[in-house]
């Protein structure tokens, strides 16, 4: 298991790596030979923040377009490796782990598009609906900031009911659909599973945030990259736990949604 986790958490954290290197690099360019490097991007004001994007706005759409490219493969090849977390979660160790995910690769890679599509019609939907106003006031920001929280628990939702689906295709012999609504099913059986979602869920939130804080603090203060980079492989890390302990909870309540039908009668 721990080698699964491992590799896991190696390929989150350079798919990160690299879905952000290109914005990275540009913005970088300019403070290449300054003594503090890039960590007076970060100094108050941001006065070399907005400079280095200024000169980086003419190679700013190829750079997005780049990015968003490399991150939209990334995301379609965290199907495996999430696919290896799910069958860990059921038991599997190893070898057997990534076997049991490449046999369901067409089901995760369908689940993961869904997810993506679905996900960006939300937030794309409900942001039309939450546009900031021209001016801050508190009182005209209420809107946008409950259209924001609606879109990113309708999201959350989607994600719990595709993770509940990942499970039962792992656990029993049913289709992608039938995986689907069997998944679903189970979320409305046994609605603890959504609490236990939640917590995960805000746990891996507070970690992200942390990590944040940290790495921020750290580059203000002129911290070597490979500590921030390790600073970010502990939050990954800690990610990557979350979701495996998810997936270990998903598997005993399907396990026990499936046991009672494989239980012979007493009339048999």
């Amino acid at each position: 298991m721990t080698r699964v986790l491992l590799l896991v958490t190696a390929y989150r954290w350079l798919a990160a790596m690299l879905a952000t290197a290109p914005l990275a690099v540009v913005l970088a360019g300019p403070v290449r030979f300054h003594p503090r490097g890039d960590a007076v991007l970060f100094e108050p004001g941001g006065t070399w923040l907005l400079e280095a994007g200024r000169q980086a706005g003419p190679m700013m759409g190829g750079v997005l377009a780049t990015g968003g490219l490399v991150s939209l493969l990334l995301m379609l090849g965290w199907s495996l490796p999430l696919g290896a977390l799910v069958a860990v979660g059921q038991g599997s160790r190893g070898g057997d782990a990534w076997a049991e995910a490449s046999r369901r690769w067409t089901t995760l890679v369908l689940y993961q598009g869904a997810a993506m599509l679905l996900s960006t019609l939300i937030v794309l939907g409900l942001g039309a609906l939450g546009s900031p106003p021209q001016t801050h006031r508190f009182a005209q920001l209420v809107r946008p900031a409950v259209v924001m929280a609606l879109a990113f628990a309708l999201v959350w939702a989607l994600t719990v009911v595709l993770d509940a689906a990942r499970m039962r295709r792992f656990t029993d012999r049913d289709g992608p659909l039938s995986a689907l609504y069997e998944g679903g099913a189970m979320l409305a059986r046994r609605k603890g599973l959504w609490l236990a979602a939640a917590w995960r869920t805000a746990l891996a939130v507070v970690v992200t945030l942390g990590a944040l804080v940290v790495v921020h603090v750290m580059a203000t203060v002129g911290a070597p990259g490979a500590a921030l980079f390790l600073v970010h492989a502990v939050a990954v890390l800690a990610y990557v736990g979350l979701r495996t302990s998810w997936f270990t909870q998903l598997a005993e309540a399907a396990r026990a949604e499936i046991a009672p039908a494989d239980t012979p009668s007493g009339d048999e």
